[in-house]
């Protein structure tokens, strides 16, 4: 019994560890050997330190790649599942809605497999229906443009980000939120988004 006792109290010490305060923003920075470029983006340090491996959690995510601006959220590396569409509210403001169909994709196959060609016998919509498929299963849900410089500002002057996740056309988990601190500002400062 003492020695529950003393693995319980090893445990909560262990938790308590594990949740000292810490910058809310970080970068991460990612280098691709195939297309010879490297990339630097801001999410919060909960991407790195939120434990929960087999629950599907988002995390707001902002970058700048060949100058252009994205802006929205993903899911985790470790286990990358499709983020769908998703809406963020930054404060009180209108909720910004960000479909995966709208992030642009970071390479562009040439052409699809060749064993997908022939499943409709039509070659554009068999390259359609495959990258359709292709944005649908993808980690990111981010808005370029106008929309993601907007969200950005909102970003920049705001509290807190909400996120949830929409599937099937109706608001479900999960859903969370993102304190909007400092450590923002010089996170992106760090990556030179402006």
């Amino acid at each position: 019994m003492k020695r529950l006792w003393t693995l319980a109290l090893a445990l909560t010490l262990v938790g308590c560890a594990g949740t000292q305060p810490g910058p809310q923003w970080i970068t991460v920075e990612t280098s691709d050997r195939f297309m010879d470029e490297s990339t630097c983006g801001v999410t919060t340090a909960a991407f790195y330190s939120d434990s929960r491996l087999f629950t599907l959690h988002y995390f707001p995510y902002i970058e700048k790649i060949r100058g252009v601006l994205l802006v929205g959220m993903r899911t985790r590396a470790l286990l990358s599942a499709p983020v769908g569409m998703v809406q963020i509210q930054i404060d009180q403001l209108p909720a910004w809605t960000i479909s995966p169909y709208e992030t642009p994709r970071k390479a562009k196959v040439k052409k699809p497999p060749s064993w997908l060609l022939s499943s409709t016998g039509d070659k554009q919509l068999d390259e359609l229906v495959w990258q359709t498929g292709v944005q649908q299963r993808s980690p990111f849900a981010l808005a370029t443009g106008e929309k993601a410089e907007k969200i950005l500002a909102q970003l920049r002057s705001g509290a807190v980000l909400r996120y949830q996740s929409l599937r099937d056309g109706s608001a479900s988990t999960p859903s969370g939120e993102y304190v909007l601190d400092d450590s923002l500002e010089k996170a992106l400062a760090k990556c030179g988004i402006e």
